[in-house]
């Protein structure tokens, strides 16, 4: 058996490295979230366990809920809280990402853009990017969603999106599960679109695969088939 208790003092200790700027760990933060929820065990040991199964805070937050409310001294409200947690660091650094002035220069900061919408997701998603003539960002749209596997979309949706934004230029944006790299159906699907776009007078910049951490431009890796090199360095 494990002691009962909820250390008022740690929390507030916490709370003021977190005030002052200073970093805070892992397991510290898990420990603060579930300290008062779980009305079981110490919330640093459940920490331990956790980081321990899911070896990061992100996949922690990111682990199925059933998962988390089986692992000891977590339970139904501390696997919600994770969950909620989770969820709203995804909104945060989304927040920033949403101002249709903002001029994309290179492709890194079209990384950084794009980025915070794939961030925690267990299912795919493919969003369109539209900018205007100068590169900045007119709007970003949600195509569609799919399952772990897959998506399905009409391409016309894109076409349509890319005209009534007016936009001069586009970029596509999915995620996978387990690789960064392009099924023979994304290389064919971006294609067709890219020359769809092309018939408009609306460029395919690229078309960007998320997977966790990484990203991989079809445009830079030879996927897309035209003359039009990438014009993000």
């Amino acid at each position: 058996m494990r002691e009962i208790y909820s250390d008022a003092k740690r929390d507030c200790s916490i709370l003021r490295l977190i005030e002052s700027g200073a970093q805070v760990s892992d397991e510290e933060l898990i420990s603060a979230l579930l300290d008062g929820v779980c009305a079981v065990i110490d919330s640093c040991h459940t920490a331990k366990i956790l980081l321990d199964k899911y070896g990061t805070l992100s996949n922690i937050c990111n682990a199925p809920y059933r998962e988390l409310v089986q692992t000891e001294g977590v339970g139904e409200k501390g696997a919600a809280l994770l969950k909620i947690c989770g969820a709203a660091v995804t909104n945060i650094l989304c927040e920033g990402n949403t101002d249709n002035k903002r001029r994309i220069y290179t492709y890194d900061e079209l990384v950084d853009y794009l980025r915070p919408h794939f961030l925690n997701q267990k299912v795919e998603k493919l969003y369109l990017l539209t900018l205007n003539s100068r590169y900045r960002i007119l709007g970003l749209s949600l195509i569609a969603q799919g399952d772990r596997d897959s998506l399905t979309f009409d391409k016309k949706l894109v076409i349509d999106r890319a005209l009534k934004s007016g936009a001069s230029s586009v970029v596509l944006a999915h995620n996978h599960m387990s690789s960064v790299l392009p099924s023979a159906q994304d290389v064919i699907i971006t294609n067709d679109l890219a020359q769809l776009l092309d018939s408009v007078s609306i460029r395919l910049h690229d078309h960007i695969i998320f997977c966790e951490n990484k990203s991989k431009s079809m445009r830079r890796s030879g996927y897309i088939k035209d003359d039009k090199s990438p014009l993000f360095c």
